[in-house]
């Protein structure tokens, strides 16, 4: 799910990786260590959204 949304997020041109792999992993990399922080700490999930 979460490749689906970042992909959604790149065919419309919000998120501008330059066609660099490098910065598609990387950024691939942040989302998945963003998911398991805010899973083992779900009420930071509100202050996450907001920003």
């Amino acid at each position: 799910m979460g490749d689906r949304i970042l992909q959604g997020f790149l065919n419309r041109g919000l998120i501008d990786v330059g066609g660099d792999d490098a910065k598609l992993d990387k950024l691939n990399q942040a989302a998945g260590d963003l998911a398991a922080a805010l899973k083992n700490n779900p009420s930071k999930a509100l202050g996450f959204s907001l920003i």
